[in-house]
C-alpha cells in the first residue's frame, strides 16, 4: 500500500475511513484513495458500502444536504480506490467491483529489500513518467475495447477492460501475458454469491442424477452431506432449510412445484427450470461463447451410453431445430435429432399399437430407428404399450418406462413385432 501510495495520482492514504469523509474528500480533492486497515470497515456499515459501490461507474454520486445550507446537492463517489484488508471480508457486491490482489508471507529463502515509507527522487521519477504517459495515452486507451479471455462478462470484464488495452498497447506479448494473469488472479478468487452456490450445487446434482426433477428434501440431504459448504452452517450454525433454498431460488425466477410420479408426489425443482439461470448466472464452458444464443442446456436424460452407437444423437450436434416434444414428463421443450442429413425421417418415431405392423415403421432400415429415452441410433427394439408402439434401447427401456410410470404390454403384439423383426 505505501509503494501505490506513492506511484498514483494524488495519493490520499488513509487508515480506515467513514462514508461522509469518503465522498466529501473524492469532491474536494479528486484523489487516489489508498485506505488501509479497512478490516471492519464495512461491517454494519450501509453508507460506507453505497458510496463504494457507486464510485466504480464514473459520473455517480450521493445526494446529501449541505450542512451549511440544508439544501440536497450531489456529492461525486467516482475515484480510483485501493482497499487493503485481512481476507475477503468486504461485501460480494464490493469484491466484484474489484481485482483482488493476494499476499503471501514471504519464506525464509525469499530476499526483500526494506520498504523506508519514504517518497524519494526514485519514486517522483516513476510519478513524472507514469503521467506523462497517460496525458500521451489516455485517449486512445479509453476508446479501445480489447479482447476478453474466456468467461470474463460483465463487471469482470469492465474491471479489466483498462488494463487489457494498456498490455495490448505495449505489444502481442505483453497482452497475452496480461490475459494469463488475469485469468490466474480471477480463478482463484471465489466470489460466488450464495444463490450462485446453490446453482452451482443443483447444476451438478442434475448432471448425477437421470431424472429431470430433484425433490426438495433430496437437494436438503445433498447439501448437508458436504460439511465444509456455506449451506452446512446456514443460519445460527444450523444447515440451510427447504425454506432458506426456495428463498435463493426466487431471486432468479425459480420457483417449488409437485414433481414425482403420480402417487409419491412432493415439493421439488424441476430441471427445465433452472436453464436461464445456469445460463446467465454459471460460468460459460472454455471455448464457448457466452453470447452464442444456441448455447442452451439440453434437458432430456443423456445417452445411455456415448460410445454405444455409431451415430451421434441430437445432445452432441452443434446445432439443431427446437421442438415440443410429446413424452416428456415436464412438457418442455428440447433440441431435437433433425440435422437435414436424412430428409424425410421423423426424429422421434412413434407407432400405434392399433395401427396394422406394415404402417408401424418397422420397415425402415435399424440405422434409421431412433430410442425415444434418448435419441439415439443403432439396436433399437419396439416396446409395445397400451395405446402405441415405442422404439427404445433395451438398456433405456427400463428408465423411459419407469419416468413415464408406463407397464408395457407382456402380449403377443410385443413378440410378433420382434419376431417380423427377426424375419426382415
Amino acid at each position: 500500500m505505501g509503494v501505490i501510495s506513492f506511484t498514483v495520482r494524488r495519493s490520499l492514504l488513509s487508515v480506515g475511513i467513514s462514508a461522509a469523509a469518503l465522498y466529501r474528500s473524492i469532491e474536494r480533492w479528486h484523489p487516489t484513495f489508498v485506505i488501509d486497515e479497512a478490516d471492519e470497515a464495512f461491517v454494519d456499515n450501509p453508507d460506507l458500502r453505497q458510496v463504494i459501490n457507486s464510485g466504480w461507474t464514473r459520473g455517480q454520486g450521493v445526494v446529501r444536504c449541505d450542512p451549511d445550507t440544508n439544501e440536497p446537492r450531489k456529492f461525486s463517489t467516482f475515484c480510483p480506490k485501493t482497499i487493503a484488508s485481512k481476507g475477503t471480508k468486504a461485501p460480494d457486491t464490493i469484491l466484484s467491483r474489484a481485482i483482488l490482489i493476494r499476499q503471501k508471507r514471504r519464506t525464509h529463502d525469499e530476499s526483500i529489500a526494506h520498504f523506508s515509507h519514504v517518497d524519494d527522487d526514485g519514486f517522483m521519477r516513476l510519478r513524472s513518467q507514469l503521467a506523462r504517459w497517460a496525458a500521451d495515452n489516455g485517449e486512445m486507451l479509453g476508446l479501445a475495447r480489447p479482447a476478453m479471455p474466456d468467461g470474463f462478462m460483465n463487471r469482470t470484464a469492465s474491471n479489466w477492460q483498462l488494463l487489457f488495452a494498456i498490455a495490448d498497447s505495449l505489444g502481442e506479448e505483453a497482452g497475452h501475458r496480461a490475459r494469463a494473469a488475469a485469468q490466474q488472479i480471477v480463478g482463484v478468487t471465489d466470489l460466488t454469491s450464495a444463490g450462485g452456490e446453490l446453482l452451482r450445487d443443483l447444476k451438478a446434482m442434475f448432471d448425477r442424477s437421470t431424472l429431470d426433477y430433484l425433490t426438495s428434501k433430496a437437494i436438503v440431504a445433498d447439501l448437508e452431506a458436504d460439511k465444509e459448504k456455506r449451506s452446512a452452517e446456514w443460519s445460527h450454525g444450523k444447515p440451510i432449510t427447504e425454506k432458506g433454498i426456495a428463498s435463493l431460488l426466487h431471486e432468479y425466477g425459480i420457483f417449488s412445484r409437485q414433481v414425482g410420479p403420480k402417487d409419491r408426489r412432493s415439493k421439488g425443482y424441476r430441471k427445465a427450470d433452472f436453464a436461464d439461470a445456469w445460463n446467465r448466472y454459471l460460468p460459460p464452458k472454455v471455448g464457448t461463447p457466452p453470447e452464442d444464443p444456441d448455447n442452451l442446456p439440453f434437458t432430456r436424460t443423456p445417452l445411455c451410453n456415448d460410445n454405444a452407437f455409431g451415430e451421434k444423437s441430437a445432445v452432441h450436434r452443434e446445432r439443431g431445430e427446437r421442438e415440443k416434444v410429446d413424452g416428456f414428463s415436464n412438457n418442455t421443450k428440447a433440441v431435437n435429432g433433425w440435422t437435414g442429413e436424412k430428409p424425410g425421417i421423423a426424429p422421434f418415431l412413434e407407432i400405434s399399437a392399433d395401427s396394422d405392423p406394415a404402417d408401424d415403421g418397422l420397415d425402415l432400415p435399424p440405422s434409421l430407428r431412433r430410442c425415444l429415452h434418448c435419441n439415439g441410433t443403432g439396436e433399437v427394439n419396439a416396446v409395445a404399450l397400451p395405446d402405441r408402439t415405442v422404439w427404445l434401447h433395451r438398456e433405456c427401456e427400463a428408465a423411459w418406462l419407469e419416468r413415464m410410470t408406463i407397464t408395457p404390454l407382456p402380449l403377443d403384439r410385443r413378440a410378433a413385432t420382434q419376431h417380423k423383426e427377426q424375419a426382415q
